[in-house]
Order: C-alpha cells, then structure tokens, then sequence
C-alpha cells in the first residue's frame, strides 16, 4: 500500500505544532543578521533583476484584481488600463487605508484586496471619474449632470 507522504506530514506539522514553531523561532533569531545580510548582497549584485520581477509582480496583483472588478470605468466605460484604479464606493477609502497596516496604496492596496476575497464595496473607476466624485461631493459628474462640486 502507497504511503500518504502529504497527509502524515500535515498530521506530523499538527501533532507538533508548537515545538516546530519554537524551532523556527529560535533558527530566525541565530541566523536573522547572516540572511538578511545575503538577502541585501543578492539585491546589490541583482538589482534591475529584482525590480524587474517586483514591478512584473505588483502588474500581475493589478491584473487580477481588475480581472474580478471589471477592466472598466464603472461611470464612464474607460478601457485603458493606465487610467483606472480601484475606489471606494461608500467614499471611507481614507478611513480604510488607515486601518490597514501599513501603507495601503498601489500594490499593497491590491494585495489586501485579493487576500480579503475581493470586497463587494470598491470599484472600478479611471482617475477623471474618481476625481470628480472627490471634488462632487461622492457623486461622479456623469451622473449629478452638475458642477457644484467645483464651484464650492
């Protein structure tokens, strides 16, 4: 009878849980300067390598969130892909990207996203819609037909 290697690891990993976390904890303290050291002399010796995966990366974590959203303005129908971002529908995107550890824009706000299944209250919008449901008071101008927003 074949042996389950994945199923008696998992088992061995649940068994020993703490013990193997100890053992983690400790091997990170002993080794923490010596790796991050090789990790900053691999960065200097391969730097337009690593920014190249970095920002091929930070495309494809854009890629999918607009995949799920819609490649589209949901106001205006804009297409191209340089000029839409992600909004928050119920206008609490400073008060959600302050609590949010960390900085939570750009790549980071996409991570978040994907890692929280793709919450129902954002958006797509291109930068011309966002801006001007900013400056209309939560209303995108297509829809109010209206500048009072700008004549405040």
């Amino acid at each position: 009878m074949k042996r389950d290697r994945k199923e008696e690891g998992r088992k061995y990993r649940l068994k020993y849980r703490e013990k193997l976390k100890k053992m983690r904890r400790f091997s990170y303290e002993k080794y923490r300067d010596k790796a991050l050291e090789q990790c900053k002399r691999y960065y200097q010796q391969n730097k337009d390598k690593v920014q190249l995966y970095q920002k091929q990366w930070g495309y494809k974590q854009k890629e999918i969130v607009f995949d799920h959203y819609g490649n589209r303005c949901s106001c205006c129908g804009e297409t191209e892909v340089f000029f839409l971002c992600i909004d928050h529908i119920n206008n609490d995107g400073n008060t959600h990207r302050k609590l949010i550890r960390g900085r939570a824009t750009g790549t980071n706000m996409y991570r978040w996203i994907i890692r929280n299944n793709f919450p129902a209250d954002l958006q797509t919008l291109c930068q011309n819609c966002n801006w001007g449901k900013y400056r209309n008071g939560g209303v995108c101008p297509h829809k109010s037909n209206s500048i009072k927003g700008i004549l405040k």
